[in-house]
This record gives structure tokens, sequence and C-alpha cells, in this order.
């Protein structure tokens, strides 16, 4: 039966992170560490438009990742620590692994858009566009800092189209009592109907699928890459649909760019060829401005 690593937190691994996060300087690159910066950056942006998830997961790490999630993860015992980050550095992989396959499906392109510095973490933004670079498809925002060793390493990564950063979903998955019996329940009902719906989708029953996801408890309705995965199989079904969903991530994600994304994604359908330009302009500002960690 698959597996929806990248939509549930269900791997065990076992890392430790024990230590308290610390507040650190800001950082500021000399010109030797911002071509070091550059390299990297080119190395991920190629290494997502070929296919090769395991080249972004080798520069991943966790022990900085960790101090992103806050209070709510150190009140864990170390082991309970390590098993929630390997379960947390696997779900990562498989997500990163079915965002590149995707892009190598549809034979879309991923472009360097920007590199920054934002305090003492590294801000890189790539767009993917189709084939013919006519067509914005999604955003990515990866966030880069330089390790003791002098490399700069991947500490959290954003999917403008998810709506949430993989610090942000983190920071929500540990929210959820996963020790209550009914928590446990809701969870597998929740795990199997969306492989049921992926099994539907596999075979090209796209409504079927949606409805699939559409029938989804409450409690789990909204966790993870569920709602993201729901509106995906909702665009294959039909306009109206699809605009809902779209509706919804708005009112889900907490980032100004990912709500602005939707926007401009509705405009696509809805508005005319002026209005939607000028709402991908925008965003593009939005995005380049401020960008959520």
């Amino acid at each position: 039966m698959r597996s929806l690593y990248f939509i549930l937190f269900i791997t065990i691994a076992f890392i430790s992170c024990k230590s308290e996060p610390e507040v650190e300087p800001d950082l500021q690159l000399n010109k030797e560490q911002q071509q070091k910066l550059h390299m990297t950056a080119v190395s991920l942006m190629d290494a997502i438009g070929t296919n090769r998830p395991h080249v972004v997961m080798d520069q991943f790490d966790h022990k900085s990742f960790s101090k992103r999630l806050g209070k709510n993860f150190y009140q864990f015992s170390a082991q309970e620590q390590s098993l929630i980050m390997g379960t947390l550095v696997n779900t990562l992989g498989q997500s990163i692994a079915a965002l590149t396959t995707a892009i190598a499906n549809q034979q879309y392109v991923v472009r360097l858009l920007d590199t920054r510095q934002d305090g003492n973490v590294s801000v890189v933004t790539l767009d993917v566009v189709t084939q013919d670079q006519q067509d914005l498809v999604n955003f990515l925002v990866l966030y880069l800092k330089e390790n003791k060793g002098g490399e700069f390493v991947l500490v959290n990564f954003y999917n403008v189209y998810d709506g949430k950063s993989f610090g942000q979903l983190a920071k929500a998955f540990l929210k959820y009592d996963f020790g209550s019996e009914r928590i446990m329940r809701h969870l597998k009902n929740s795990m199997e109907t969306a492989e049921s719906a992926m099994y539907y989708e596999k075979v090209g029953e796209y409504e079927k699928a949606y409805d699939q996801m559409n029938s989804m408890s409450k409690v789990f309705r909204d966790f993870g890459q569920f709602p993201v995965y729901r509106t995906k199989l909702a665009s294959r079904v039909n306009d109206s649909i699809y605009l809902e969903e779209l509706e919804h991530l708005k009112e889900l994600t907490p980032n100004e760019q990912s709500r602005k994304l939707y926007d401009c994604l509705d405009l696509s359908l809805t508005g005319t060829k002026v209005t939607a330009t000028q709402c991908w302009e925008e965003f593009q500002a939005i995005l380049l401005e401020r960008i959520e960690d």
C-alpha cells in the first residue's frame, strides 16, 4: 500500500537534537561567502529541476531546523525529539521527491529568481515555469545557513503553492496529541481515505479521488498537505470546485505570498489577461519584498 510520507509524518528515524535554541547574530557575507552561496543555490536549483531530490536532502541540516520548532519541540524528551525529527526529515525528503518528480514529468523549468541575505539566513527564491518559459507554475523558497564548516546548508523549505513552509507545517504537526486514541483513529482513517484517493487519481478517476478527499473528517481535513492535494484534484474536476478550494487554501495559509498566489490563479481563470498579468507582477513584488520563514 502506497505511503503518504509527503502528507503525513509517519516514518521513524533516530537523530539526536536535544540542545535549546540560541539567538544567533546577523550574518554579513563577504565576497567568498557570497560566491559559495551562489554555487549552492545553483546546485540546489539544478537538483530540483533534474529530479535529484537526494542532492537537496544532502544539504538539509536537521539541527538548525530543530531550532525553528520552539518550545513545543523542546518539551519532549531526547528520545522523543529523535523520533519526531526523524519523522520530519523523512517527510521533507518525500515531499521534495514528489515535487521534483512532478517537475520532471511535466518538463517544467526551474530558474533562480533571487538570492538575498535576511539576518543570519540566506534566502534563495526559485520560480517554476513551463518548458517554453511563458507561463509561471510555482515558486519555491529555500532557506540556507552557513554551518561551522563554512558550507551553506538547507534549514527550511517553502513551496509557495502549498501555503506553508516546512517549518510551519512541522509546528502545526507538534500541536496534535498523538497519544490520544481518538486522534490516532482519525489519523488512520484519514490516511486510508487519502490512499484511496491516490488510487482513483492513478487510474484517472479524478472526481472520485476528489470526493474521497472531500469526505475526510474535520479532524485531519486541513492537516499538512491534505488541503493542497484536495485542491490539485479539484483542478482536474471543474473550475467551480477548484476556485472554492483555492479560496479555502487562502483562508488556511498564514503567508501573504501564498494568498496572493491563490488570487492570481483565480484571476487566471476568471479575470482578463491584463488583470492576471498585473496580479502576477504584484505577487512577485510581494514574494521578493518579504519572505515568510
